[in-house]
């Protein structure tokens, strides 16, 4: 072999190789243009779930205190309420000791 057909030769393999170092850059830069798309969507995914459970929670959140200050209303309605009828029971209760001591200081014959 030849001076030239080697440097023919050699010529060859390093564009054969370079060619291949491109395509290896074109099928690198393809895949990773691939990959930016899937991350990409994955984001824009990730940002709507992630909203819609902000969304939900919040609702949540809401709901959860609306209830409690509902129940604490119940309660305090159902504390006054008892508190209304253990005031009226002690007030009758009052009147009949009332009547009770009226009737024992009459005595028997419902004299003085």
């Amino acid at each position: 072999m030849t001076l030239d057909e080697r440097l023919e030769a050699l010529t060859h393999t390093v564009e054969l190789m370079a060619g291949m170092q491109t395509h290896a850059a074109e099928e690198s830069e393809e895949r990773f243009l691939r990959l930016d798309e899937r991350l990409l969507e994955f984001a824009e995914r990730h940002d709507r779930e992630i909203a819609e459970i902000r969304r939900e929670l919040g609702r949540a959140i809401r709901l959860s205190i609306q209830e409690t200050r509902n129940e604490r209303k119940r309660r305090q309605e159902m504390a006054a309420d008892a508190a209304k009828r253990h005031e009226e029971a002690a007030k009758r209760h009052q009147e009949l000791e009332d009547m009770l001591k009226a009737f024992l200081e009459r005595g028997g014959n419902g004299k003085h």
